[in-house]
């Protein structure tokens, strides 16, 4: 029975290195400033609110102008203090957002070798870690830090943490999660909600539930009185950033539709 342990350190030992090797390379990056075409929009409403404190009404998306800004604010407003705090120049909001992306992807590891040691054991930390760590595209969207990865990374502790009955705790990352990404509004509620009903505990809820409603209230406030842009009024963006996409299916479109003649005759 005394092997266990060594194995167990063991594996600990290949996870903490496995994840050493890549934030070492993440770390190294840094000053070419890890982005991606999203990254520029985000960067750009950073700016804006660093600048100009708030920022409801979106200029530098693309058509219609002057429509509701919609996105999340919280990592918009993170990058917005920490450049300003580095210099307030292009640069260093640009340089913010890379170092706020492995703190995500610092966060984001941390969280899959917790919940996966918790639930399946030190190898399946490992396995977990390296199948994460390994997926550039799962991974990638942490290293140029994608708001939507910020979501993902809070609903799980959040959903821990209601079911330790630390109910502050959760209802403050549930309401942070929300402000990460409009689609928060989904995943953390609804994690919490099928807790709540695993565990029997819709007291609880309701009380998480209340202070919730209450934190991200100036959020979905705007989000209702902004609706018909969300649901209506909408620019053609594929268009404007991709034609190169409809060009191929004007040219995809014979030849499929003569393959299926072929075929039917």
């Amino acid at each position: 029975m005394r092997p266990a342990p060594r194995v167990g350190h063991g594996l600990r030992r290949l996870t903490a290195a496995l994840v050493g090797l890549h934030l070492a390379l993440l770390l190294a990056a840094l000053p070419d400033y890890m982005v991606s075409n999203d990254s520029a929009f985000h960067v750009a409403l950073a700016r804006q609110y660093a600048e100009h404190g708030v920022y409801f009404w979106d200029t530098i998306h693309y058509a219609p102008a002057h429509r509701p800004n919609l996105q999340g604010p919280a990592l918009h407003v993170a990058i917005g203090v920490l450049g300003r705090a580095l210099g307030g120049t292009g640069d260093d909001y640009v340089r913010a957002n890379a170092l706020l992306a492995v703190a995500g992807w610092a966060a984001a590891v941390g969280t899959v070798a917790f919940f996966a040691s918790r639930f399946g054991g030190d190898l399946a930390a490992l396995l977990a870690v390296a199948l994460f760590a390994g997926s550039m595209f799962a991974s990638g969207s942490y290293r140029v830090n994608i708001p939507s990865g910020w979501m993902f990374v809070l609903t799980p502790w959040a959903i821990h943490f209601f079911l330790e009955r630390r109910l502050l705790l959760s209802t403050v990352l549930t309401a942070l999660a929300c402000y990460t990404h409009l689609g928060g509004f989904a995943t953390a509620p609804l994690g919490l909600v099928i807790a709540a009903l695993l565990a029997g505990r819709l007291r609880d809820l309701a009380a998480t539930a209340a202070g919730v409603s209450v934190l991200t209230a100036p959020y979905w406030i705007h989000f209702l009185r902004s609706l018909p842009w969300y649901v209506g009024r909408k620019g053609d963006t594929a268009l404007m950033i991709d034609p190169f996409v409809h060009v191929s299916g004007v040219i995809g479109s014979p030849q499929r539709s003569a393959r299926r003649a072929g075929m039917r005759s």
